[in-house]
Order: C-alpha cells, then sequence, then structure tokens
C-alpha cells in the first residue's frame, strides 16, 4: 500500500461549480460528481497514459504521486498538507 499525495490545485474542478461550492462553504471534492476517474498508473506511463486520457478530455490532469504510507493528501493552494477524507453521510445526488 501507499499514500497517495496530490496537488489540489491540479484537480481539474469547473469554475462554476468552485465558485458555486465556495459560496455555500461545500468542498468541491466531498461533492457526488458524475464521469470521473482516478488512475493510478507506474511513473514510467504516466505521460504516455495521460496523452491517452487528454484525447478524450482534454481536462485530464495529474494530480499526484504514490509515497510510502496508507493516507490520501493534498497540497493546498497555501502550500498546507491536508488529508483528504472519506465523504461522511449521504452525498447530494446529482439531478438529471
Amino acid at each position: 500500500t501507499g499514500q497517495l499525495q496530490g496537488v489540489e490545485a491540479a484537480i481539474p474542478v469547473d469554475p462554476a461549480i468552485a465558485s458555486a461550492a465556495d459560496i455555500l462553504g461545500l468542498d468541491p471534492l466531498q461533492l457526488a460528481c458524475e464521469g470521473r476517474m482516478l488512475v493510478v498508473v507506474a511513473p514510467a506511463e504516466a505521460e504516455a497514459c495521460l496523452e491517452r486520457l487528454r484525447r478524450m478530455d482534454e481536462a485530464a490532469a495529474l494530480i499526484g504521486h504514490v509515497t510510502t504510507g496508507g493516507d490520501v493528501t493534498l497540497v493546498s493552494p497555501y502550500g498546507t498538507t491536508r488529508p483528504l477524507i472519506l465523504p461522511e453521510g449521504e452525498l447530494l445526488p446529482r439531478i438529471c
């Protein structure tokens, strides 16, 4: 097992969603989201994988790397590290 350390600013969040979440005091990473995935690949394969993913969605991004440990942490825009905690309770569903 390893620890995933991501860079929060590298995670693609639609500006409208980020603004609405900020106004409501919500963390966009704690909201239900359709059509997203996290892919973990060997470091040597990262760029080739990212290139292939960007052919399907230009927002595909390299957001972090796996280190030792077992937690998921994010480096904030302020340079601090925070844990990414699993959501508690029911997620708000997206109504289509």
